[in-house]
C-alpha cells in the first residue's frame, strides 16, 4: 500500500512539474529556456523515481511468489509425512497370530494346549512366551476374534475349552464315531471377545486327549 501511494505522489509531482513548465511570460525568452530545462530535469527525476518504485514492486511480487512456492512445497511435504504417520499408526494397531502344532501330544484334563509352530505373527511382542505356554497375552485393547480347531486321535469323546483369564468362553465337544475309518476326529470353536491389555486367551483340554500331528491351530485377530 505504501508503494502504491508513492506512485500516486510521484505522478502528481510529474503533473505539477509539467504544469509549472508552461511559460508564465513568453516575452522573456531567457527565463523561458532556463525554466524549461529545469522542468525537464524535474520530470526526468520524477520518472526515474517512479521507475524505481515499480522495480521495487516487481521485486516484492517476485519474493512473494517465491515464498508462496516454498509454503506450498512445505505443505505438500507435511501432507506426505502425515500420510506416512497415519499408515504407520494403522499398522501398529494390527494384531494377528496363527500358530499350530507340529507333532502329536497327549494332554491331561485342565492342561493348556500349546501351538509352537507359528505361521503368522503381526504386532505381537510376547510370541516366544505364547509358543512356550500356549497363552496369548493381549498387548493392545480392543475386540478380538479367537478361533481354535483341534484334531484328536482316540476311540472316545473329547472336548476342549476356549478361555479368557481362566474363565470359560466356550466349550467344544468332539464326538467319537461320527465317521467310518480311523480314529481321528476334529472340532473347532470361534468367539469374539472384548480384551484389555494384560488379558489372556488360551485353549485347555477338558479331559485326557491326544492332539494329533500338525492338524491343530490357534488364531487370534484384532478386529478393531
Amino acid at each position: 500500500m505504501q508503494n502504491s501511494t508513492g506512485i500516486g505522489d510521484i505522478n502528481s509531482n510529474i503533473h505539477e512539474s509539467i504544469e509549472n513548465c508552461e511559460p508564465r511570460n513568453k516575452g522573456f525568452k531567457i527565463w523561458e529556456k532556463c525554466h524549461s530545462v529545469n522542468c525537464c530535469c524535474r520530470i526526468k527525476n520524477e520518472s526515474a523515481a517512479q521507475s524505481l518504485v515499480v522495480s521495487e514492486l516487481k521485486n516484492e511480487t517476485s519474493e512473494l511468489r517465491e515464498k508462496s512456492t516454498r509454503l506450498q512445497n512445505n505443505y505438500d511435504s507435511l501432507q506426505k509425512k502425515f500420510g506416512a504417520l497415519q499408515n504407520e499408526n494403522s499398522v501398529l494397531k494390527h494384531v494377528a497370530i496363527t500358530s499350530c502344532t507340529s507333532s502329536s501330544v497327549d494332554y491331561q484334563d485342565a492342561e493348556i494346549i500349546k501351538f509352537p509352530s507359528t505361521k503368522t505373527s503381526i504386532g505381537i511382542n510376547s510370541l516366544t512366551e505364547f509358543q512356550n505356554t500356549g497363552k496369548f497375552i493381549c498387548e493392545k485393547a480392543g475386540v478380538y476374534l479367537f478361533a481354535v480347531y483341534i484334531t484328536y486321535y482316540g476311540n472316545y469323546n473329547a472336548d476342549f475349552e476356549l478361555k479368557k483369564n481362566n474363565q470359560r468362553i466356550s466349550i467344544v465337544m468332539i464326538v467319537y464315531g461320527t465317521h467310518a475309518g480311523g480314529n481321528y476326529y476334529s472340532g473347532s470353536g470361534t468367539v469374539v471377545v472384548q480384551m484389555n491389555a494384560g488379558d489372556i486367551l488360551f485353549a485347555e483340554a477338558n479331559r485326557h486327549m491326544t492332539v494329533a500331528g500338525s492338524y491343530n491351530c490357534f488364531t487370534v485377530l484384532k478386529i478393531f
